[in-house]
């Protein structure tokens, strides 16, 4: 009995240890957080603002559909992975063309966010965030 307690003991701090040090990987591979607002007006008519300060995707029906692009850059001299995550009121209705990009050393890419509004939303005004995180890629040879 004592033996089985001792070799869970052990297992316990193996996973203990691989788990920590994959965090602490992540935390280090991490480069760069940006935070970008999101803005989506639901009314009766249509309209859109090119305002370049956040994600403002304008004014559309319930049912519609609003997107904006944006160009995610590698200005690293290493290659980096990029995801876009959506946080707040938006993010159940935000689709987006491409995630976990890779990018090599100078690369751009060039990506699509679309609002997809339910045909039953409340004529409001609806926020978010757009995540954008960029990590060390990691290189698999």
């Amino acid at each position: 009995m004592k033996r089985i307690n001792a070799m869970l003991v052990i297992i316990i701090l193996i996973l203990l240890t691989m788990g920590t040090t994959l965090l602490i990987y992540d935390i280090l591979a991490t480069m760069d957080i940006k935070d970008i607002g999101m803005d989506l007006r639901v009314g009766g008519s249509l309209g859109f603002n090119a305002d370049t300060d956040k994600m403002w995707f304008g004014m559309t029906n319930p049912g519609g559909s609003s997107a904006r692009r944006i160009i995610v850059t590698n200005d690293f001299d290493f290659p980096i992975t990029v995801r876009l995550m959506p946080i707040g009121e938006l993010k159940g209705y935000t689709s987006i063309s491409e995630n976990n990009v890779l990018l090599q050393p100078d690369e751009g890419r060039e990506i699509s966010i679309s609002i997809l509004v339910p045909a039953g939303m409340p004529y409001g005004n609806y926020t978010g965030i757009m995540r954008v995180i960029s990590k060390k890629a990691r290189i698999k040879g």
